[in-house]
Protein backbone atom coordinates (compact mmCIF):
# COMPACT_ATOMS: atom_id res chain seq x y z
CA UNK A 1 0.00 0.00 0.00
CA UNK A 2 1.46 3.38 -0.89
CA UNK A 3 1.49 6.34 1.48
CA UNK A 4 -1.36 8.16 -0.26
CA UNK A 5 -3.63 5.15 0.11
CA UNK A 6 -2.63 4.52 3.70
CA UNK A 7 -3.15 8.13 4.75
CA UNK A 8 -6.51 8.34 3.07
CA UNK A 9 -7.53 5.15 4.80
CA UNK A 10 -6.18 6.46 8.02
CA UNK A 11 -7.87 9.79 8.18
CA UNK A 12 -11.26 9.39 6.65
CA UNK A 13 -12.09 7.55 6.61
CA UNK A 14 -13.97 8.53 4.78
CA UNK A 15 -10.36 8.90 4.71
CA UNK A 16 -10.96 5.72 3.56
CA UNK A 17 -11.75 5.13 0.07
CA UNK A 18 -8.10 4.75 0.44
CA UNK A 19 -7.68 1.12 -0.13
CA UNK A 20 -9.54 1.18 -3.40
CA UNK A 21 -7.72 3.80 -5.43
CA UNK A 22 -6.65 7.39 -5.29
CA UNK A 23 -7.32 9.45 -8.33
CA UNK A 24 -6.55 13.09 -8.67
CA UNK A 25 -9.59 15.24 -9.17
CA UNK A 26 -9.19 18.25 -11.44
CA UNK A 27 -11.34 20.32 -9.09
CA UNK A 28 -9.72 22.05 -6.16
CA UNK A 29 -9.99 20.57 -2.66
CA UNK A 30 -11.91 23.65 -1.57
CA UNK A 31 -14.50 23.15 -4.31
CA UNK A 32 -14.91 19.47 -3.52
CA UNK A 33 -15.13 20.13 0.21
CA UNK A 34 -17.67 22.87 -0.35
CA UNK A 35 -19.71 20.62 -2.63
CA UNK A 36 -19.70 17.76 -0.12
CA UNK A 37 -20.57 19.99 2.79
CA UNK A 38 -23.31 21.78 0.86
CA UNK A 39 -24.79 18.51 -0.34
CA UNK A 40 -24.78 17.20 3.21
CA UNK A 41 -26.32 20.34 4.63
CA UNK A 42 -29.08 20.57 2.04
CA UNK A 43 -29.80 16.88 1.77
CA UNK A 44 -33.40 15.75 1.80
CA UNK A 45 -32.38 12.67 3.72
CA UNK A 46 -34.26 11.56 6.78
CA UNK A 47 -31.01 12.00 8.67
CA UNK A 48 -29.31 15.24 7.76
CA UNK A 49 -27.10 15.13 10.88
CA UNK A 50 -25.35 11.99 9.65
CA UNK A 51 -24.90 13.50 6.19
CA UNK A 52 -23.49 16.73 7.58
CA UNK A 53 -20.93 14.83 9.69
CA UNK A 54 -19.98 12.51 6.83
CA UNK A 55 -19.64 15.48 4.48
CA UNK A 56 -17.22 17.11 6.89
CA UNK A 57 -15.16 13.93 7.12
CA UNK A 58 -15.10 13.71 3.34
CA UNK A 59 -13.63 17.22 3.25
CA UNK A 60 -10.84 16.16 5.61
CA UNK A 61 -10.18 13.15 3.39
CA UNK A 62 -9.74 15.40 0.38
CA UNK A 63 -7.35 17.68 2.25
CA UNK A 64 -5.27 14.78 3.57
CA UNK A 65 -5.04 13.27 0.09
CA UNK A 66 -3.80 16.57 -1.28
CA UNK A 67 -1.08 16.73 1.40
CA UNK A 68 -0.02 13.15 0.69
CA UNK A 69 0.24 14.03 -3.00
CA UNK A 70 2.46 16.99 -2.18
CA UNK A 71 4.77 14.77 -0.11
CA UNK A 72 5.26 17.39 2.61
CA UNK A 73 5.80 15.24 5.70
CA UNK A 74 5.73 18.13 8.18
CA UNK A 75 2.43 19.45 6.81
CA UNK A 76 0.88 15.98 6.69
CA UNK A 77 2.02 15.20 10.24
CA UNK A 78 0.57 18.46 11.53
CA UNK A 79 -2.67 17.91 9.64
CA UNK A 80 -3.17 14.39 11.00
CA UNK A 81 -2.40 15.42 14.57
CA UNK A 82 -4.44 18.63 14.51
CA UNK A 83 -7.51 17.39 12.62
CA UNK A 84 -8.06 13.90 13.97
CA UNK A 85 -10.02 15.13 17.03
CA UNK A 86 -12.53 16.88 14.74
CA UNK A 87 -12.77 13.78 12.54
CA UNK A 88 -13.44 11.60 15.60
CA UNK A 89 -16.12 14.03 16.77
CA UNK A 90 -17.74 13.89 13.33
CA UNK A 91 -17.70 10.08 13.43
CA UNK A 92 -19.40 10.22 16.83
CA UNK A 93 -22.06 12.59 15.45
CA UNK A 94 -22.66 10.39 12.41
CA UNK A 95 -22.95 7.28 14.56
CA UNK A 96 -25.40 8.95 16.95
CA UNK A 97 -27.51 10.07 14.00
CA UNK A 98 -27.32 6.75 12.17
CA UNK A 99 -26.61 3.80 14.52
CA UNK A 100 -26.68 1.34 11.61
CA UNK A 101 -23.29 2.75 10.56
CA UNK A 102 -21.68 1.76 13.88
CA UNK A 103 -19.51 -1.05 12.52
CA UNK A 104 -18.10 0.91 9.58
CA UNK A 105 -17.59 4.01 11.69
CA UNK A 106 -15.89 1.98 14.42
CA UNK A 107 -13.37 0.64 11.93
CA UNK A 108 -12.65 4.05 10.45
CA UNK A 109 -12.47 5.69 13.87
CA UNK A 110 -9.83 3.15 14.91
CA UNK A 111 -7.85 3.77 11.72
CA UNK A 112 -8.06 7.54 12.20
CA UNK A 113 -6.84 7.24 15.79
CA UNK A 114 -4.03 4.96 14.63
CA UNK A 115 -3.05 7.48 11.96
CA UNK A 116 -2.82 10.27 14.51
CA UNK A 117 -0.68 8.07 16.76
CA UNK A 118 1.51 7.11 13.79
CA UNK A 119 1.94 10.76 12.86
CA UNK A 120 3.00 11.60 16.40
CA UNK A 121 5.57 8.80 16.38
CA UNK A 122 6.93 9.07 12.82
CA UNK A 123 10.01 11.07 11.89
CA UNK A 124 9.61 10.87 8.11
CA UNK A 125 7.28 9.67 5.36
CA UNK A 126 8.84 6.23 5.20
CA UNK A 127 8.32 5.63 8.91
CA UNK A 128 4.77 7.00 8.70
CA UNK A 129 4.02 4.60 5.83
CA UNK A 130 5.26 1.65 7.89
CA UNK A 131 3.30 2.67 10.97
CA UNK A 132 0.11 3.18 8.96
CA UNK A 133 0.41 -0.30 7.46
CA UNK A 134 0.59 -1.71 10.97
CA UNK A 135 -2.78 -0.31 12.07
CA UNK A 136 -4.81 -3.46 12.79
CA UNK A 137 -8.03 -2.19 11.18
CA UNK A 138 -6.39 -0.90 8.00
CA UNK A 139 -7.33 -4.03 6.04
CA UNK A 140 -11.03 -3.58 6.84
CA UNK A 141 -11.06 0.16 6.18
CA UNK A 142 -11.77 -0.20 2.47
CA UNK A 143 -14.99 -2.10 3.11
CA UNK A 144 -15.95 0.37 5.84
CA UNK A 145 -15.34 3.31 3.51
CA UNK A 146 -17.44 1.64 0.82
CA UNK A 147 -20.29 1.21 3.32
CA UNK A 148 -20.22 4.91 4.20
CA UNK A 149 -20.03 5.84 0.54
CA UNK A 150 -23.08 3.70 -0.23
CA UNK A 151 -24.92 5.41 2.63
CA UNK A 152 -24.03 8.93 1.48
CA UNK A 153 -24.97 8.17 -2.12
CA UNK A 154 -28.33 6.73 -1.10
CA UNK A 155 -29.19 9.20 1.64
CA UNK A 156 -27.15 12.37 1.31
CA UNK A 157 -26.85 13.16 -2.37
CA UNK A 158 -23.06 12.96 -2.55
CA UNK A 159 -20.26 10.43 -2.81
CA UNK A 160 -17.33 10.15 -0.45
CA UNK A 161 -15.21 8.91 -3.34
CA UNK A 162 -14.82 5.35 -2.03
Amino acid sequence: MNLRLACRAALVALPASALAACSSDPRSAATITSTSTTAAATSTTTNGAACTALGMISGYDIESSQLVGEGDFAALKTFLIDNTPAVLTAYDEAERAEPDLKSAIGTLRAVSTGARDAAIEAHDLSELRTLLRDIPEIAQSGDAANALNAYTQANCGFSTGA
